[in-house]
């Protein structure tokens, strides 16, 4: 298989520009259809928390000072009750609290609970369904049991809501970046097929091909010369 440099990369590219360009469209263009009619839009809504262990106002308003023991004690209590949140019994009250329209078993996957970061007390909830209304109204139902459910579970907790479920973000599918990446793609396979055609090429076509094929001087061509005979069949001649 005969080397190609750079430039003789960006040679093949130009040259077969039109149908290197052409794929890449029609795979855009297919990419899109998929995003627009088969793929299922998802979206998401988030709602946040703040957890400390009850003492964190009281040791602020009467010093104007918060001990490291209070903070240590509180971002305890955050994890606990982020392994709360993420057991099935609230996924089964929240269940009830909906009417019994789903089972604790089809809410427990939507849901993603987790810190904020390692020294926050806030925790971030979202939910992430095909219908936003639904998603938003799940959400706020789980928020109204929440405080209620971790004072019960873990007594020194307390819990503030500090954003309910107001707007939601479609994450799937992501079409212009589907659309970008698909017509990338198109033009990547079209020109691969092109490269491999030309390193897998033997025939010598014309002196260019002869000079970089022998590193021998050319001192001149033969013409084909072509005669129509009787039959009306061709023959090349070389002369």
């Amino acid at each position: 298989m005969k080397e190609i440099d750079v430039s003789k990369l960006f040679k093949l590219f130009v040259s077969h520009i039109v149908p290197i360009l052409l794929s890449g469209i029609l795979c855009a263009a297919l990419a899109f259809g998929y995003c627009l009619l088969i793929v299922k839009p998802v979206y998401r809504t988030s709602t946040s928390i703040l957890v400390n262990n009850g003492g964190l106002a009281e040791s602020y308003e009467n010093s104007n000072t918060i001990s490291s023991a209070t903070m240590s004690a509180s971002l305890y209590l955050v994890t606990t009750c982020v392994d709360i949140l993420t057991s099935d019994n609230i996924y089964k009250e929240l269940s009830s609290a909906l009417g019994g329209k789903y089972d604790y078993t089809e809410l427990r996957p939507i849901f993603s609970v987790s810190d904020r970061s390692e020294n926050s007390l806030f925790i971030d909830i979202s939910v992430t369904g095909y219908s936003p209304k639904e998603i938003m109204n799940i959400a706020n139902t789980f928020l109204e049991i929440v405080p209620t459910y971790i004072k019960n579970t873990l007594s020194p907790a307390d819990v503030k809501i500090m954003a309910n479920a107001e707007k939601v973000a479609q994450i799937e599918p992501r079409t212009t970046s589907t659309v970008i990446a698909a017509f990338l793609a198109g033009m990547v396979i079209c020109f691969i097929v092109f490269l491999v055609i030309d390193l897998m090429k033997n025939t010598i076509e014309n002196e260019a091909d002869f000079k970089e094929r022998y590193d021998i001087p050319l001192l001149g061509s033969v013409p084909v010369f072509e005669n129509k005979t009787s039959g009306g069949k061709r023959y090349g001649n070389a002369e």
